[in-house]
């Protein structure tokens, strides 16, 4: 699932569920058939539970309310860690700031969930995130 990871973010998916309910409304004073009036309504309200469910997470992670696993995989591990970012209150300049490297570094590496970010950069970030890590090698089943 999407994670909101900044501000900008929760604004411009709060500014998307408001698109969605006007095309509600859209839809509700429309001539089209019942069924499929119905089809479309139920589309967005889906669209806007995920979108409210995605802030929600967002806040939360904001409170500090975020629960670090024991162990996790490497590819858990690049996707928390957004959540975990967030939830020690550090935003993605303050992040680049500490990186020594443009904003829009941190966003891009965020935005494929530090898929192709070398171990070293991932250390980095975990040891400025105030996370101890430690690697654990087991043969493949």
């Amino acid at each position: 699932m999407y994670i909101i990871k900044s501000e900008i973010e929760k604004k411009k998916t709060l500014e998307l569920i408001e698109n969605f309910k006007k095309a509600i409304e859209e839809v509700n004073n429309s001539d089209i058939e019942d069924l499929l009036k119905e089809a479309q309504i139920n589309g967005y309200k889906i669209q806007i539970h995920d979108l409210e469910k995605q802030i929600e997470e967002y806040e939360e992670l904001k409170k500090g309310n975020y629960k670090l696993p024991e162990e996790l995989i490497l590819e858990e591990l690049l996707q928390t860690l957004i959540k975990i970012r967030i939830s020690r209150g550090i935003s993605q300049s303050e992040l680049a700031r500490l990186l020594n490297v443009p904003r829009q570094q941190v966003n891009r590496y965020e935005d494929r969930e530090y898929q192709g970010v070398n171990i070293e950069r991932i250390f980095q970030i975990l040891k400025i995130l105030g996370i101890k890590s430690s690697i654990k090698l087991k043969n493949a089943a």
